[in-house]
């Protein structure tokens, strides 16, 4: 039962990291252009789902690591953290 819930888990970070990237594609095409705090929590939604997808780790840790991918982006897109902020941008 666990198993089943964590791929639902990973099956919605999917569907978010697609959801996310199609909508940046469209304000670019669009010409509003997004935020770089949007752009960094993307790039968190793909590296989450590609980690768990090509690793055995188990997939209920999607459940915590999302709000921390979450605020993270936050901090580096509005605050910035010094050594962070220029790896990620």
């Amino acid at each position: 039962m666990l198993e089943v819930i964590g791929w639902i888990a990973w099956a919605t970070v999917v569907y978010v990291a697609l959801s996310f990237a199609y909508g940046c594609r469209q304000y670019i095409a669009s010409g509003q252009g997004f935020t770089w705090t949007t752009g960094v929590l993307t790039l968190f939604w793909w590296v989450i789902a590609l980690f768990f997808l090509v690793t055995d780790v188990n997939k209920l840790h999607i459940i915590w690591l999302v709000p921390v991918a979450f605020v993270l982006a936050q901090f580096i897109g509005i605050v910035g953290i010094p050594v962070i902020s220029p790896l990620v941008m």
